[in-house]
C-alpha cells in the first residue's frame, strides 16, 4: 500500500472514530475536561490545529480516562499537522494508560499500529497488530489485522513469520488476493521453498493470467526442481495465451524442446531470435538441432550462416554432404579449411573417388598417409592402387 493512500485511510479512521467517541463517551470525562475538549473540537473543525494542540497541553487533570482521552485527540491533531513523532508518542501514553476500553482502546491501538507501520516502525507496529488481535475476534477486522501483521514482517525479512501470518489470514474466507500472495511468494523463495512457491506463484498466475512476469516466475521454479516438462508446459501456455515472451523466454522454450527430444520444435523458436543471425553459438546451436530434426537442408543452412564467423564449421557440412552423397558439396566445403586433419583429407579421399576421380584421390591418401600413417589412409592407398 502506498503511504498517500495509507495517509488518506487514516484521516477517514481517526476521524470516524474521533468524533465517535466524543459523542458516544463525552459522559466518561469529568466535567472540567469535557467542556475544554469541546471547544478543542470546534477548533479542530475549523482546521485551527495549532490553537487546539496548546489547549489540550493546558488541561491539568489527574484523571486517567481524562488523560488517555487527550493523548489520544492529540495524536490525531499532531498527525494532522504531520508530527508523527509527537503523534506516536502521544498516542503510546494514551494506549498504555489503558484506561480506554472495548471499541474505544481498540480504535485507539489500532491507530496507533497504523501510524507506526506507516512510518517504518516495523517491529513496534508488529506488536501491536500482535496485541489488537487478542482483543477482537470479528472476521473483518481479523483479516486485517492478520495482513498488517503480515506486511510489518515482511518489512523486517521475518519470513517464517510472514508464512505463518499470510496463513492465519487465509484462515477467513476472502476472495484471494494479489497483495499477501506476494508477500507469501517472497517469503517462500526467501527460504528456497520451491514447491511451496510453485503452489503460490500459480495462485497469483490465476489472478493475473496477462502478467508474463508470474508465468516466468513459474517456469523458472520449475527448472529449479529439475521439472523440465512442467517448465516447457508452462512457457507453452503463456505463449498460446497470446503472451509476448521476450527473446530469452524463447530461447530456454527452444532449449526445453530439445532436451524433450523436440529438435524441430526447438530450432524453429530458434528463428525467432532477433539476434540469431549475428550470434554464433546460436546458430551453431540451431543447426544441431535441425540436424537431429533430420532437416538436412535446413542444418547446412544454419552450418552455413555459422561458418561466417568461424571456418571451423565447413567440417560440419563437410561431413553433413557426404552422408547426403553430395560430394562436390564436400570438396567445396573442405576447400575452406586450409589445414586439414586426416580425417578431413580421407572424406575428400572419399568423395573424390565417388566421383570418379581416382589419380588425385590416391594422391591425396598418399599425402594424408605421410602426414600421419594409419590403418584407414593404408587400406585407401591399397584400394586405389588396385582400382
Amino acid at each position: 500500500m502506498t503511504r498517500s493512500k495509507h495517509r488518506l485511510i487514516l484521516i477517514l479512521f481517526f476521524c470516524a472514530t474521533l468524533l465517535f467517541c466524543f459523542t458516544a463517551n463525552a459522559a466518561q470525562l469529568s466535567h472540567a475536561t469535557a467542556r475544554q475538549i469541546q471547544q478543542a473540537y470546534e477548533l479542530q473543525n475549523n482546521n485551527q490545529y495549532t490553537q487546539a494542540i496548546a489547549l489540550l497541553n493546558k488541561i491539568n487533570t489527574n484523571v486517567k480516562y481524562d488523560q488517555a482521552y487527550i493523548n489520544r485527540m492529540l495524536g490525531w491533531l499532531y498527525w494532522q499537522k504531520q508530527q508523527t513523532n509527537l503523534a506516536i508518542k502521544a498516542l503510546t501514553k494514551a494506549v498504555d494508560a489503558k484506561a480506554l476500553v472495548d471499541d474505544e482502546g481498540v480504535s485507539t491501538q489500532r491507530m496507533l499500529a497504523d501510524l507506526l507501520l506507516t512510518e517504518g516502525y516495523y517491529q513496534r507496529a508488529e506488536s501491536r497488530y500482535l496485541t489488537l488481535i487478542k482483543e477482537v475476534n470479528d472476521t473483518k477486522s481479523l483479516s486485517q489485522l492478520w495482513l498488517r501483521v503480515a506486511q510489518a514482517q515482511y518489512q523486517q525479512q521475518k519470513w517464517p513469520q510472514v508464512e505463518r501470518a499470510i496463513g492465519s489470514l487465509f484462515k477467513y474466507p476472502k476472495k484471494p488476493q494479489v497483495t499477501p500472495l506476494t508477500m507469501l511468494l517472497t517469503a517462500q523463495l526467501a527460504q528456497k521453498k520451491w514447491r511451496s512457491s510453485i503452489v503460490t506463484t500459480r495462485k497469483i498466475r490465476d489472478l493475473e493470467p496477462n502478467n508474463i512476469l508470474w508465468w516466468q516466475q513459474l517456469s523458472n521454479l520449475y527448472l529449479y526442481i529439475n521439472d523440465k516438462k512442467n517448465a516447457l508446459i508452462t512457457l507453452q501456455q503463456a505463449d498460446r495465451a497470446r503472451l509476448v515472451l521476450t527473446k530469452q523466454q524463447r530461447e530456454l522454450m527452444a532449449n526445453l524442446y530439445a532436451d524433450a527430444q523436440v529438435p524441430f520444435n526447438a530450432a524453429y523458436l530458434y528463428n525467432q531470435l532477433d539476434d540469431l543471425a549475428t550470434t554464433e553459438t546460436k546458430l551453431h546451436r540451431q543447426a544441431i538441432y535441425w540436424q537431429s530434426a533430420k532437416e538436412w537442408d535446413k542444418a547446412i543452412a544454419s552450418w552455413t550462416k555459422a561458418a561466417k564467423f568461424n571456418n571451423k564449421y565447413y567440417w560440419y557440412i563437410a561431413r553433413l554432404n557426404l552422408q547426403l552423397n553430395r560430394y562436390q558439396s564436400v570438396l567445396a566445403a573442405l576447400q575452406h579449411l586450409p589445414k586439414k586433419t586426416n580425417q578431413m583429407m580421407m572424406v575428400k579421399v572419399q568423395a573424390l573417388n565417388e566421383l570418379g576421380n581416382t589419380a588425385l584421390a590416391l594422391t591425396t591418401a598418399q599425402q594424408a598417409h605421410a602426414q600421419n600413417p594409419t590403418d584407414r589412409s593404408l587400406n585407401w592407398i591399397k584400394y586405389l592402387t588396385n582400382k
